[in-house]
């Protein structure tokens, strides 16, 4: 099985380039709904309003990873960022999948891909969007290449999202059966390492127990690649978030050198978060 090397904040023509000569193969974009546009933007970032518009970013994605080289790209992390002036309803939230559909999962796997081969893309709910992207759901069900990725973090202490609420979620969500579905904590202005390490904890523990709650997990948001490589490991991750620094381009490249006994998911093998139905 293999693990992911997951670049951060891949909004710009900059970022992408950056990440794929780091070597990752996975790649997180942010997304958010302005003047009735959708935009490739975290919401901290300056940019150009023109340049952001997400279908004209997600045809640069599939035109740079549907070269041989970044052919290991195999994993997309769509976080819908929270804007509660965007309004966001259901059949915003399904544009947003039509859009990433047409310009790249159908661009890179084809018309008729395996269920359990090719590029994957995830979407980030925060607490505010878990109905309405439900919703979303129940009218348009999930393709085989989608999913969902819950996490950890939110906006207060008594929102936090447990593993066992998350796989709660999962469990009574409108997508009959969520097949692809991951869930990740980590390091933020709310978030303290210790409460990440205990929620990756017990995920761990509620994934050695295997059976149907056994859960494919990654943590955010690292600078250093042997620090990330310690995470990996201690908590058996299936991938780690980070900022594409030069000691990236090593973890990716040999991860043997930093301890780990695992090498890059690729599009040939079935994602760690598909459960089998």
């Amino acid at each position: 099985m293999g693990f992911y090397v997951i670049a951060h904040r891949v909004n710009d023509a900059t970022k992408l380039r950056r990440a794929l000569q780091a070597g990752a193969n996975a790649l997180e974009i942010d997304i958010t709904r302005k003047a009735d546009r959708y935009k490739a933007w975290h919401g901290s970032e300056i940019i150009d309003w023109n340049s952001a518009n997400l279908e004209p970013h997600l045809d640069a994605v599939a035109r740079a990873i549907s070269r041989p080289a970044n052919s290991n790209v195999s994993l997309l992390i769509l976080d819908l960022k929270y804007n509660q002036n965007a309004k966001i309803e259901a059949r915003h939230i399904n544009e947003i999948r039509q859009i990433v559909t047409d310009h790249v999962l159908t661009p890179i796997n084809g018309p008729n891909p395996r269920p359990d081969r090719g590029l994957f893309a995830l979407y980030t709910v925060s607490r505010p969007y878990r109905r309405i992207f439900d919703d979303a759901m129940a009218i348009e069900g999930l393709s085989d290449h989608e999913g969902v990725n819950l996490d950890a973090v939110s906006y207060s202490r008594t929102d936090r999202m447990s593993p066992r609420s998350a796989l709660r979620w999962r469990d009574r969500s409108r997508a009959v059966p969520l097949r692809n579905f991951m869930y990740s904590a980590g390091i933020s202005a709310t978030s303290h390492s210790r409460q990440a390490k205990r929620d990756l904890q017990e995920a761990q523990r509620i994934g050695a127990a295997g059976g149907d709650d056994q859960m494919s997990t990654y943590a955010w948001t690292f600078n250093r690649a042997n620090n990330a490589s310690h995470w990996v490991r201690d908590y058996a991750l299936d991938g780690i978030m980070g900022n594409m620094a030069r000691n990236f381009r090593h973890l990716a490249g040999d991860p043997g050198y930093y301890g780990l006994e695992t090498r890059l998911h690729t599009r040939e093998m079935t994602p760690p978060f598909q459960r089998p139905f």
